[in-house]
């Protein structure tokens, strides 16, 4: 349970500092105008991606956010037991799960600053950062509770095609209410 919760620390982290960095820098008004574009963009590639990686994996084809090269890493980490390890671990894969969930975070502080609710922006990046940890902390908790992380992969990859065009519909249907 230490592992996780220093783990989703270190996720939390990164996530904050981004956002609250993000968050003001779209506090301008050009930069923001500017942003809501580049943003359209952006959440109509991550979306349409998250869409072929589900008619990949439907088909029976390799997802194009493939991992197998961090599993060394990984391992050689958490035989550590180091808590500061694991916190730059769950930092790191905050990084590297962007893709997955970046568009949709991007996408929320994108109609914040838009919405111009500067003084619940940071409450606002709060419950979404702790709504991307709670996940993982519960995961963690049912794992610490006796649960094999291989019947939890075995779930995941059972409903793998559905996690990935939920999240590539949400993400196109982002992409004109930040537009406009």
């Amino acid at each position: 349970l230490a592992m996780v919760v220093a783990f989703s620390l270190g996720m939390f982290m990164v996530y904050i500092i981004f956002g609250v960095g993000l968050f003001n820098i779209l506090q301008e008004k050009s930069t923001a105008v500017m942003f809501r574009l580049v943003l359209a963009a952006i959440l109509l590639v991550l979306g349409l991606m998250q869409l072929e990686d589900a008619r990949r994996l439907q088909s029976g084809g390799t997802s194009l956010f493939r991992t197998d090269w961090t599993k060394k890493y990984v391992h050689d980490v958490t035989a550590s037991r180091k808590l500061s390890s694991y916190f730059l671990l769950g930092a790191l894969f905050s990084l590297a799960r962007a893709p997955c969930v970046g568009g949709m975070y991007v996408a929320i502080i994108g109609i914040i600053s838009s919405q111009g609710y500067a003084s619940s922006g940071l409450i606002y990046l709060l419950i979404y950062n702790l709504g991307i940890a709670l996940p993982v902390l519960i995961l963690g908790g049912i794992i610490a509770l006796g649960m094999s992380p291989e019947q939890v992969d075995q779930f995941r990859q059972k409903h793998r095609v559905a996690i990935r065009l939920i999240t590539g519909l949400t993400l196109l249907i982002l992409v004109p209410l930040i537009y406009w």
